[in-house]
């Protein structure tokens, strides 16, 4: 037998409606109808083009500090995002407002296009996915990270270049994400938005799974796949300096 939070008499109906909107569908199964499920699947089920997705960048943007994080690729497609934050301690927000996604690039190619996409823009820290980064080129044996410092460095006039991350929590990480593209019912919006143009980033954040195999003791896995990752790596990698 289930109860539902609909069924409560002593919890008024703008509370449930408030609930509503700041949870994804599965949990509404779950902590509104009272249904048991097992959370697996898409990672970020809470993402709602409704309220993560915007047109354009918010106002006073230009006012934002803005980084760019990236997964090297070294065998798989290359790709970067561009995230903004501001400067309000009080509800900290970020907006995801470019991508760029390539396969068959070298470092030096990757790293020309990214600084053109990125222009004139001041940029607080590169970030570079740390488990790729220590990964060395068969060519002269420099880490992945040396050779996009490197290349940054060079093609942006020593004006960009890598932030170094010691530790990194993927988990800490897709919880923080998480948490943040939940709809804030106080300020009245997301605290995590994308906007349109980032193709990529969409693309991937609406097919981000965990694997489906089961480990010993036959619980299902808490490890993503390896596959329409790229951009979420990057966004995972930025939360990691914690900003």
């Amino acid at each position: 037998m289930t109860i539902e939070t609909y069924e409560n008499k002593y919890l008024p109906n703008e509370e449930i409606a408030k609930i509503e909107r700041m949870i994804s569908e599965d949990e509404k199964d779950m902590r509104l109808k009272g249904h048991f499920i097992q959370f697996s699947g898409l990672i970020y089920k809470n993402f709602k083009k409704e309220t993560n997705m915007i047109s354009e960048v918010p106002k006073n943007f230009q006012e934002w500090f803005k980084f760019i994080a990236i997964d090297p690729g070294i065998d798989n497609p290359c790709a970067a995002t561009w995230i903004g934050m501001n400067r309000d301690m009080r509800f900290p927000q970020y907006c995801i407002y470019d991508d760029y996604y390539e396969s068959d690039k070298t470092i030096e190619e990757n790293v020309s296009n990214i600084v053109q996409i990125n222009g004139g823009d001041k940029i607080q820290a590169i970030i570079l996915d740390p488990w790729a980064g220590r990964q060395r080129t068969a060519i002269n044996g420099l880490t992945t990270y040396d050779e996009f410092n490197k290349a940054f460095r060079k093609h942006s006039n020593n004006k960009l270049w890598l932030k170094r991350i010691n530790t990194y929590d993927k988990f800490a990480q897709i919880s923080k994400i998480r948490q943040l593209l939940n709809f804030n019912d106080i300020y009245g919006k997301t605290a995590l938005t994308i906007t349109e143009n980032c193709y990529a980033v969409i693309k991937e954040i609406c097919r981000y799974r965990y694997q489906t195999q089961r480990d010993k003791n036959k619980n299902l896995s808490e490890k993503p796949q390896k596959v329409f990752d790229h951009t979420m790596n990057c966004i995972e990698s930025f939360f990691s300096i914690n900003p």
